[in-house]
Order: structure tokens, then sequence, then C-alpha cells
């Protein structure tokens, strides 16, 4: 008797599904990529490292950052290629970008009560101010991050998502400067440029017109391509400035 044909499809299906769970774990491990900056100041504070709240200041200031930064490249790249999980990325990394950014305030307040407790000085700066205010701002994203808060809002949350987004976003270029690192400047400048140019409304028309056409002018593509070469070696100088900072700290412990 030969088996129904439903009853055969497993077997070829198989291969299918091993891809979908390989992809599933990758998806996992990648998610979990943003936090690690908390796993490793985690770590540090359990040894008494000195100056570690200005260490975690970097770490977890550049992995707040990194994912703010990843979490507005995901519209442009969804406007550009079929992303269908583009919304739960988003939001992941808007949530990464809290938490990371929230320990890092917390790291702060501590450097600050240690400072306070030492004798020292302990006049909120710049820094500082810009700092708090930005979890100030991720707060209410955070809030408006779940369905139900959502249906609340109606249709205006996603205004107000993206204008607090970018809020966060001016807010963080104001504390990278007061960092006085032109490295981390200019990484930063440079990776928000192609981010910014793709939301201008002309520029948005434009990259539809060349999906709908089926990508053909080549233009376009050396366009896209410096784009994303910009955004690359940005992300990338910031993310090695945190590396490297981390196995520093690493070391410390």
């Amino acid at each position: 008797m030969t088996a129904p044909a439903h009853a055969r499809t497993p077997a070829r299906a198989a291969p299918g599904g091993i891809s979908r769970t390989a992809g599933k774990a990758a998806a996992y491990c990648l998610a979990v990529v943003p936090l690690l900056p908390v796993l490793v100041i985690a770590r540090a504070s359990t040894f008494r490292i000195a100056h570690l709240a200005d260490y975690a200041g970097v770490i977890l200031g550049l992995g707040a950052t990194l994912s703010l930064l990843a979490c507005l490249a995901i519209t442009p790249v969804s406007w550009l290629a079929r992303f269908p999980s583009a919304a739960s990325w988003r939001r992941w990394l808007g949530l990464c970008v809290f938490f990371t950014g929230a320990a890092g305030l917390a790291v702060a307040e501590l450097g600050v009560r240690t400072r306070e407790q030492a004798g020292m000085a302990a006049a909120g700066t710049v820094r500082e101010w810009t700092g708090t205010l930005i979890i100030v701002i991720l707060v209410p994203l955070a809030v408006i991050s779940n369905r139900v808060s959502q249906r609340l809002l109606g249709g205006h949350w996603k205004t107000w998502q993206r204008r607090l987004t970018w809020a966060a976003w001016a807010v963080i270029a104001i504390h990278i400067v007061t960092l006085a690192a032109w490295e981390v400047e200019l990484a930063f400048a440079v990776a928000s440029a192609p981010l910014i140019a793709a939301r201008v409304p002309a520029v948005r028309k434009d990259i539809a017109a060349w999906r709908k056409a089926g990508y053909a002018d080549p233009a376009r593509w050396l366009l896209a391509g410096v784009a994303a070469g910009l955004f690359a070696y940005g992300f990338a100088v910031l993310a090695w400035t945190e590396v490297m900072c981390g196995i520093q700290v690493s070391r410390l412990a």
C-alpha cells in the first residue's frame, strides 16, 4: 500500500524544518547581543575596580547607542526588502536601549553616591543630566511598546513613538559631544547620516519608486551601497570602541 501524500511530505520537509529551527536559534542568539554590555558590567561590579562607573558609562552608553542605531536602521531596510519581523526587532531593540541605558544610569548614580561619601563635589554635569534625560524619554517609549498601550493610544502611538525615538537620538547626540572623543562623535554622525537622509520625504518616495521598478537603476544601487557603507563604518567604530573597553574591564576584574 502506498502511503498518503501528506504522510510522505514530512521526510522531504525535514531540511526546511531544520533550517527554520537554526534560523530561530540564530535570531535568539542575535537578540541577546545588545544585552551583552549589561552582562559585562554586572560581572565587573562583583570586583573592586577603580573608576568602574567611568568604564560602565562608556560600555553601557555605547551599547544603548548601538541598539538605537540598529533600531533606526530597520525601517529603511524594510522599505528596500521584505522584512516580516521588522516590527518585532524594532520593539526588542528599543527595549534594549531602555534596559542598557537604565543600567548605565544606575551605575552613574552609584558613582555620584561614591563621590559624595568621599567628600568630592557631586554637582550635576551636562553629561549626567543628558544621561538622565535619555532615560526619562525612553520610559514612555518602553511603556507604549506593548499592544495594550498601543490600543489605548489608538493610531497616535506611532507618532509618539517616532517623536520620542528621535528625541532620544538628539539627546544621545548631545551626550556623545560631552564625551569630547572625536572618534566617537564622528562615528555616530557617520552612522546617523544615512538614517536621517533615508527619512527625507523625497528620498523615501524615490526608494519606493526604485523598489517598484525592480531595483533596475544602477545609480541607486551605488547610492544605497554608499549609504550602507557609511552606516556600517560608523557602527563598526562604535562597536569596536565598546568591545575594547569591555576587554579592558574584563582584564581588570
